[in-house]
């Protein structure tokens, strides 16, 4: 075999690996929470992640009540990363456009985005 086949053959396999698994990782997340109406619709006992950004942990909490949802979404609550014990803020920021939801945003003290929220899916 020529090396340069074997060289395409090689970063083919690469790419198929990579798409495979990031494919996979996306599965086991669920629908990531972005809109105060995706939070509002949280009911008692859904799962939800917790994922950092920065250190890539995770967390699951389930919720005990709609209070428990309310009470954890609201702007200006504090998560604390059980990764990198860094301290984020829930941020809510409104869109000029009607027909656009408000965007949920968790930050650390930079103002850099860097967790986010998923569903965790049914049947764990």
């Amino acid at each position: 075999m020529k090396p340069t086949t074997v060289f395409l053959a090689v970063v083919g396999l690469l790419a198929v690996c990579a798409t495979v698994s990031v494919v996979y990782s996306r599965s086991r997340i669920g629908e990531v929470l972005r809109s105060a109406d995706q939070f509002a619709q949280l009911k008692t006992g859904d799962r939800i992640l917790y994922l950092c950004r920065q250190c890539d942990s995770r967390r699951e909490v389930t919720l005990a009540s709609a209070a428990d949802a309310a009470e954890r979404f609201k702007e200006g609550a504090v998560i604390i990363c059980p990764g990198c014990n860094d301290r984020m803020r829930l941020v809510i920021d409104p869109h000029t456009d009607s027909a656009q939801q408000p965007r949920v945003r968790f930050v650390n003290e930079k103002g850099g985005e860097c967790m986010y929220v998923a569903k965790a899916p049914p049947g764990k």
